[in-house]
């Protein structure tokens, strides 16, 4: 593990890792031992100077030095500019399909630099990894920051890590106000038998295997009650995702009850009894406090919803829960949504829907989230 303090006499450059960063020489070395091809007197073209990792959080900074004798055409803006590009992309492909910004040019120090960003969703890691990268003409040679993370906003306070430049004062890597990154696409559920179409945010990713591993340990839980073991029977989840954030654990299930299947009618007062027990039903798994449900209208569909406060045995913090229900297409249909964070819940609570020959609405209308979870 080396000093977090890093110096590179050629580019004339020092830094200091942030904070809960270490740097990995036998990596370095490694890595530096891959870059075989050297300029005309000998000397490396590509070098890593510097590989610090947060062992407690996914946070890495890498910083390479690139030998000028080796650019085509000299370190010109150009060229920064299509390094650091094709180096991020690199760095991101290695997980996945990566997007990516268009670079932006600016001077640090006195030199040419240029900054982009981008992310990956990594299957391996089950969550999206941001970066962002800045080169910069120094010296005659080319210095290069890959900053990475696991959210935008950790990643952009990783790229304002202070260097000094030839002795200069200190300035950031990327300035905050210059940190911008692709926006994650609005994804949208459709249930085709339903009816019904959802959106939400991108970057929630399916868990459909884990779920449908719970539903069988369900199964087998009740597989001496015959009540029990009917209702998973003809419980169906069509969509089951985990919001892929480090700083709320959020999920959002979707979940078909038939009505056929169960022998239940889906009239107004066979809804009302169907929700108040599975309003009992989650709060005996989930440990917590509920509320009453609440009903309301979205055009001619009576909806439900109610809230719970839960209390996992094995959890740190609490979970926040709310579910939202109604019927379609002669089916019960559920909406579940949780989170760690109380106002990470609301925003999903208020997620579009819409439903055969309706406009698109909040799920859970403004007024009736105001009295379920009164904002703080």
């Amino acid at each position: 593990m080396l000093n977090p303090h890093i110096e590179d006499p050629k580019l004339q450059v020092s830094f200091d890792l942030p904070e809960g960063l270490v740097a990995h020489q036998a990596t370095i070395d490694g890595v530096n031992a891959k870059f075989t091809t050297k300029s005309a007197a000998g000397e490396p073209c590509v070098m890593v100077d510097a590989l610090g990792s947060d062992p407690a959080v996914f946070r890495q900074i890498i910083v390479y030095r690139f030998n000028g004798d080796c650019v085509e055409g000299g370190v010109t803006q150009e060229r920064v500019r299509a390094t650091a590009l094709r180096s991020l992309k690199g760095i991101l492909h290695r997980s996945g399909a990566e997007s990516m910004t268009s670079p932006i040019d600016y001077e640090l120090g006195s030199g040419k630099a240029s900054a982009v960003s981008g992310n990956v969703y990594s299957v391996a890691q089950h969550g999206i990894l941001f970066g962002e990268m800045t080169c910069a003409a120094l010296q005659k040679d080319m210095g290069c920051w890959a900053f990475l993370s696991s959210t935008p906003a950790k990643t952009a306070a990783l790229a304002t890590m202070p260097v000094r430049i030839a002795g200069g004062a200190p300035v950031a890597a990327i300035p905050e106000s210059m940190s911008h990154f692709v926006e994650l696409p609005t994804l949208t559920y459709h249930d085709d038998q339903l009816h019904i179409s959802l959106e939400y945010p991108g970057d929630f990713a399916s868990v459909a295997p884990r779920t449908q591993e719970r539903l069988h340990k369900a199964f087998e839980e009740f597989k001496d009650n015959a009540v029990q073991t009917h209702a998973v029977t003809c419980l169906k989840v069509t969509l089951s995702a985990d919001e892929l954030r480090d700083d709320a654990r959020s999920n959002l299930t979707v979940m078909n009850f038939d009505a056929a299947c169960s022998g239940l009618k889906t009239d107004e007062k066979t809804f009302h009894q169907w929700v108040v027990g599975v309003a009992k039903s989650a709060a005996t798994h989930g440990n917590g406090n509920m509320s009453a449900p609440t009903y309301f209208r979205i055009g001619s569909h009576e909806m439900s919803v109610f809230q719970e406060t839960m209390h996992p045995a094995n959890a740190k913090v609490d979970v926040q829960l709310v579910e939202i229900c109604t019927t379609a297409a002669g089916d019960f249909v559920c909406f579940q949504f949780s989170s760690t964070a109380t106002e990470r819940l609301r925003f999903l609570a208020g997620s579009k829907v819409s439903f055969p020959g309706g406009e698109t609405s909040p799920l859970v209308p403004r007024d009736v989230l105001d009295k379920l979870m009164p904002k703080p």
